[in-house]
Formats: structure tokens, sequence, C-alpha cells
């Protein structure tokens, strides 16, 4: 089953009655409209009967946590970025120092990361990103652990990353 309310849905009642129970609800909505779909999710019961897997973590992602408060507790969600490795730990440290009280969100980290990627092609080129040819050649030879994680290039130029997967 697959249901499709368009962007701006303030109400989700008329999607949430139409779900068939299954073994779990995947949702990949965006913005202020995910806040309120997992919590109308929750509210209307379907939290307590049917698992909500969030696609790439976008309702639970940074400060959204704050604002769904219980109605988040037991969603699943897959994302690119975890923050339990030294590098992470190392990014965190140093983005709270320069920017205290700041919400953090996996979006930051994704900045950081393509920064990192960026540089490390940049040394492969010996700075002389000016020759594109060179600095493609090394932008594909790219295998580091950036603050989100591993990452490379496969053969295809696909990104090569982990998926992590956590519960609320």
């Amino acid at each position: 089953q697959e249901l499709y309310p368009a962007l701006g849905t303030t109400d989700f009642g008329p999607f949430l009655a139409q779900i068939k129970p299954a073994d779990a609800a995947v949702s990949f909505i965006v913005g202020a409209d995910g806040l309120r779909f997992a919590q109308q999710y929750s509210e209307y019961g379907w939290k307590a009967k049917m698992p909500l897997f969030d696609l790439f973590a976008v309702i639970v992602a940074g400060p959204n946590l704050a604002e769904l408060k219980d109605a988040a507790v037991g969603i699943v969600a897959s994302i690119h970025y975890d923050t339990d490795t030294p590098q992470n730990k190392e990014f965190l440290a140093a983005f709270k120092a320069k920017y205290p009280g700041r919400l953090l969100s996996h979006d930051v980290a994704a900045g950081y990361a393509g920064a990192q990627i960026l540089a490390e092609a940049m040394k492969g080129a010996d700075g002389n990103v000016e020759d594109k040819d060179k600095f493609v050649a090394a932008l594909k030879k790219v295998d580091i652990t950036t603050a989100k994680g591993p990452f490379k290039f496969d053969d295809y130029q696909n990104v090569v990353q982990t998926l992590y997967i956590k519960r609320i």
C-alpha cells in the first residue's frame, strides 16, 4: 500500500484512516510535515500497532526529537550518520566549541563530510583543482573516514558509505 499526502498537509487523519495493518509503516515525509505525521501517527494509535520506519531519519533527525518527545519513542530510522565514532566525536567537539548552543543535525555533518572529501581530493590533486582531469581522478580515489563514517566511490562513481539503523 502506498499513500502520498501533499506537501503542506496539516491533517494526516484521512491518510492514517486508510492504512492497512502490516509489519511496518515506512515513511519519507520531510520537514514540518514529517513532525505532524509522526505526532498524529502516535495519536491515532498506530504507533502501538505497527512500527514506523523513518527513511533517512528525516522525521527524527536533530532538533526534531525535542519537538516529537514521546511520539518519537520506538521509531526506527535509517541514516548515513553515526554519532559514536572517534571522527564524529572530534567533529562534535569542534562544532560545539565554535557554535555553543546551536542544534546539530545530520545535515551539518553531511556538509562537513563533503568538505572533508573535497579536501582529500585536493590533496590527491596536489592542490591543482584547475586541472580538472587530475582533480576528478583524485576525487574518484578518495577513500577516507569522515565525521559521518567511511566514504569512497565504487567503480561507477556511486557513493559507498555505511547506513546505520537506529531505534529511538
